[in-house]
Order: structure tokens, then sequence, then C-alpha cells
């Protein structure tokens, strides 16, 4: 564990010979960033899969939600900032991911702040902020997964899907079927699913790597 001013953060790392060309995914857990979520989350087939990619993979928590979706385009922005300088990483080398309330903090981040990530992952994750000026999510790719079995977030994707439409803005959505409000973290095929398009930024046209990568 480690803190960067008032918020802290468990950090995991591949060896210090792999990191030639430092990658940064971080991952805002669910359920208001408590400890014990997070502490979950730096052990998770996700996490472990990243390591395995040559990605440091950081997990912030803070009881007093400090990096919530409110302060997304503050706070949040300023830490996912603070990491790449101390890490040495560029934003086109940071993933952002989140799940529940914490892919709403990366929604949110990804349309004020685009700037700082090149892909946004939420898992699941809708854009509550009705003000955010959403045609900025352009510019990153966004990510949007919602299982089919996670009624609420169901509908709030589908009503997502529709304003993006409006709007012009172009993400990668999906509705997995069977699938409720807890996946992506802690089972193999699904973390494998989650980072394989992120890192070939699936459903981004202006930025899909041509070469897969491979199971």
């Amino acid at each position: 564990m480690a803190e960067y001013g008032t918020q802290a953060f468990f950090l995991a790392t591949p060896p210090p010979e792999d990191i030639s060309d430092p990658k940064l995914i971080i991952n805002f857990p669910v359920a208001a960033q408590r400890r014990d979520n997070a502490h979950a989350l730096i052990n998770s087939e996700l996490a472990s899969l990243a390591i395995e990619r040559e990605y440091i993979f950081i997990v912030p928590f803070n009881e007093e939600r400090a990096l919530m979706r409110q302060n997304a385009g503050t706070r949040a922005a300023d830490f996912v900032e603070q990491m790449q300088a101390e890490l040495g990483v560029s934003p086109e080398n940071t993933i952002l991911m989140g799940a529940s309330s914490g892919g709403m903090t990366v929604l949110r981040l990804a349309a004020v702040r685009p700037d700082v990530a090149s892909v946004a992952v939420a898992y699941p994750g809708v854009l509550w902020d009705e003000d955010a000026d959403i045609t900025k999510l352009n510019e990153i790719c966004v990510q949007i997964y919602t299982g089919s079995r996670d009624t609420n977030f169901v509908r709030e994707h589908r009503n997502d899907m529709r304003r993006f439409r409006k709007a012009g803005v172009k993400v990668f959505s999906r509705i997995l079927q069977d699938v409720g409000h807890n996946f992506g973290s802690y089972k193999k095929s699904q973390a494998k699913m989650l980072l394989n398009n992120a890192q070939v930024k699936k459903g981004c046209a202006l930025r899909e790597q041509p070469t897969p990568i491979t199971e």
C-alpha cells in the first residue's frame, strides 16, 4: 500500500527488468472505494493478468470517496496525472478501468479529462452527469460493458447509448448475456476479454490496433 497526499492506493508492478516502456492501469473499485474492495481487486485475476502483460496496476481507495464520480474531473484527474509523473507513464500508455461506482468515475473522468488516458473501460458504469460535455468522449477510446441480469444498469446503459448516438458520440458497448452486476475482475475469461479489448482499443476506429492480443 502507498499514499499520494491523503489518497491511499494499492500498487502491483511487474519485475523491474520488465518495465522498459512503462504501461499503467488504474482501476477504480466498486462500493465507494472501500479498502476491502480495493484489496480484493489488487489480488484479482484482472490484476494478475495485467502484471503478466507488464502493466503497473493501481487500485485507489478512500473511505471519504475523494475520487468518486463527482470529483472525477478534479481529484481523480490529479491522481492519475501524479501517478503518471511518478512512474514515467504517458497518457497513451494509460488505461482507466472501473466497476459500478468506479465505472461511473471512469466515464465521468473520460468526459471531463479525455487527455489523461487512451482507453476508459466501465464494467459496468453509466455517465450519470447530465451536464457533462459528452462530445469529449470522442477523444478517448471508451468501452462499456453491462451484464444482462443487471436490470438497473441495463436500463441506464441503454439510456446512455441513446444519448451518445444523439450527440454523435461513438463508444464500444456490450450487454453480456447471463451476467450480473459483479463480473470482469475475478473470472479469468472475463478478465481476459476486458484487457484484450482494452489493449487493442476494440471498437475505436481511429485507434484500434490491427493485431489482436492472443489468448
